[in-house]
């Protein structure tokens, strides 16, 4: 009697799967098929997309951010650096941190301890510092790492605003992570918005750098939140001296702002 059930058993189990199991498999061959033409080609087949040959695409913001940021953050500090015994390795280290910022995903964990090695050297510096307390938050994106380096350049006066654009969003980083009041991050960062409105290192052939900049800066760290932001915000775009292009396009920004001042 077990030898019996064991046998059907066994038997049962050599079958092959419900034929169910086929039925989206032969629906998908078919719709292939039915897409192929006579010789095998797609018949959906689209012209390309036409494209003007002085079209302004990624790959040129890219070489036109990466030449404004050596022209007004690397080359005034390799003057300041000139003789230094540290200077060739400054040049280079900080040259392939912007480099490496153009690429998508990047990843700047693994400069840490050039930027450690540097940093004991090199004095009060603000571009080796910021860029440094970013890359050591980056090794295991833990503020623990780099808030003794990011707190004293908060009280440091005088920085290009692009460069504390990366220092205020480092910090917002990091209090996410550590907590507390955010009440004066988010106060310092609308300065810094409104500052770069007028930085003369955004003159009128950087006014599409400078609004990437702020509507990059905006978006990721939320910075317009209130009524009353918002009307600041209006009148210091509508006084700026730039291109009306320029300020019709950041006089939406606020749309990202509910009628209550809150996010959507």
């Amino acid at each position: 009697m077990t030898s019996d059930v064991q046998l059907t058993y066994v038997s049962q189990a050599k079958k092959p799967y419900c034929s169910w199991y086929w039925i989206p498999v032969l629906l998908i061959v078919s719709l292939l098929s039915s897409s192929l033409g006579a010789e095998g080609d797609m018949l959906m087949v689209h012209p390309p997309i036409p494209m003007s040959e002085k079209a302004f695409l990624e790959k040129d913001y890219m070489k036109e951010r990466r030449a404004w940021e050596q022209k007004y953050l690397i080359e005034p500090a390799k003057l300041r650096w000139a003789g230094k015994p540290w200077e060739a390795d400054a040049v280079a280290l900080v040259e392939e941190v912007f480099d490496t910022m153009l690429l998508p995903h990047f990843k700047l964990g693994h400069l840490a301890n050039r930027f450690k090695a540097l940093l004991k050297v090199c004095g009060e510096d603000s571009l080796i510092e910021i860029l440094g307390a970013n890359v050591c938050f980056r090794v295991n994106w833990d503020w623990r790492d780099s808030r003794e380096l990011t707190l004293p350049l908060l009280t440091r006066s005088g920085l290009p605003s692009k460069l504390e654009m990366i220092l205020l969003e480092h910090r917002q980083q990091e209090m996410d992570q550590e907590g507390g009041n955010l009440e004066g991050l988010s106060a310092r960062k609308i300065q810094v918005l409104v500052r770069a409105l007028s930085d003369s290192n955004y003159g009128p052939e950087s006014e599409a750098l400078l609004l990437r900049d702020v509507l990059n800066y905006e978006i990721h760290n939320e910075v317009l939140k209130t009524k009353a932001q918002i009307s600041d915000w209006l009148d210091s775009v509508a006084g700026c001296q730039k291109s009306e292009w320029f300020k019709l396009t950041l006089q939406g920004l606020p749309d990202q702002v509910g009628l209550e001042g809150t996010r959507h």
